[in-house]
């Protein structure tokens, strides 16, 4: 049996980290050469998410009139995607595409909500200071997940469901990218319960459970990008991220199946799973570029990798030695892996009621939205 006074490795969740992603933004407002104001006294009751649009229409109606409007006004906007660096920015007409605005406002809020959540968790040092962001973190990610969910559910169905895009349209204009964001914030917020559960000494059954909730969370977002056929297109730090964690969460469901059989004098079925965990982190290759979050992703899987090998050691020495068991296929031992047990869900997004707004738009002003 494994030998308590022997030093163990640090636990790998202390090395935890979440994806940070570039939200998405807006590039000032490209007019043409006639500048133009709004009237102050003007109060438009309109929904915020139609203020650019509308409001920019209203002036150019009040203060030109019909002769002006006869010119031809281009009035475009250009969104930064977040999710690819292939086709990094897209211009679309204001007036024919605003379909695209409403998706990219909200796609922003979501965003905006979900990267503040991850850079306060990635600049926590404490435990203590992580205790006491915990609940807000959850919260502020599965908020984030209820963003993505309803421009799935809600507003491409709505929108879209008659349109077909070329694979060279922005991403984030499909439904099942949406979703899969949507699952990734709830894996994230997961992992974070996960964290907790450790500290706080959780069993490892327990544990087990948890990290196959994340896993089978990491490969439905993994399958929902190849079902819109844009994860080819996709930034690279990103696709790779997602591929390093579903094997990281496998591995880490593995070795606490390992552990939990190993106690039990179950060296056979012990050895048959840390053989697996390994042969799992054995796959994730060293990327050759980095950004923060691979980085300290893999940092996390050099943690796991130390822990999984101290694991196996001592249980391939034990069997060897001790029980002789028969180590059992790979086929038997994956029907021993029990169903996830999650922890967390989305909170639903509820569309922002009408509010007045004011607004005094300039020749070359930037149009900022939140």
């Amino acid at each position: 049996m494994f030998d308590e006074t022997e030093s163990k490795p640090v636990n790998s969740i202390n090395k935890l980290c979440l994806f940070s992603f570039e939200s998405p933004y807006i590039k000032p407002i490209e007019m043409s050469e006639l500048s133009y104001k709004l009237d102050k006294t003007s109060e438009l009751a309109i929904d915020t998410i139609n203020a650019q649009r509308n409001l920019m229409i209203d002036s150019l109606q009040k203060n030109f009139g019909t002769d002006e409007a006869k010119k031809e006004l281009k009035v475009k906007f250009c969104w930064h995607t977040c999710l690819t660096s292939l086709y990094h920015t897209k211009t679309y007409s204001l007036t024919s595409e605003y379909s695209f605005e409403v998706i990219f406002v909200l796609l922003a809020y979501g965003m905006s909500i979900y990267q503040q959540a991850t850079n306060t968790f990635n600049s926590i040092k404490s435990e203590a200071s992580f205790e006491k962001n915990l609940n807000w973190l959850v919260k502020e990610l599965t908020t984030a997940s209820g963003v993505f969910y309803h421009l799935a559910s809600e507003e491409m169905p709505k929108r879209f469901a008659e349109k077909t895009f070329p694979l060279s349209s922005p991403p984030e204009v499909n439904a099942q990218v949406c979703e899969a964001l949507s699952v990734q914030a709830l894996a994230e917020a997961e992992q974070l319960i996960v964290r907790r559960a450790i500290n706080k000494g959780n069993s490892e059954t327990v544990l087990s459970k948890l990290c196959r909730s994340i896993y089978q969370k990491w490969r439905r977002v993994y399958d929902l990008l190849q079902e819109s056929k844009k994860f080819d297109f996709l930034h690279p730090f990103y696709t790779n991220y997602i591929k390093v964690s579903i094997l990281l969460w496998n591995a880490k469901t593995k070795v606490y199946l390992a552990s939990i059989n190993y106690k039990d004098g179950k060296t056979g079925i012990a050895q048959a799973f840390i053989d697996s965990a390994l042969d799992n982190l054995k796959e994730i290759k060293t990327p050759s570029k980095f950004n923060d979050s691979i980085k300290q992703l893999f940092e996390h899987v050099k943690a796991e990798n130390e822990r999984a090998v101290y694991f196996y050691q001592r249980i391939k020495k034990d069997n060897d030695a001790l029980y002789f068991q028969k180590v059992i296929e790979t086929k038997e031992m994956e029907s021993l892996i029990p169903d996830g047990t999650s922890l967390v869900k989305i909170l639903p997004f509820q569309t922002p009621k009408p509010e007045k707004l004011n607004f005094q738009i300039e020749k070359k002003d930037t149009c900022i939205i939140l």
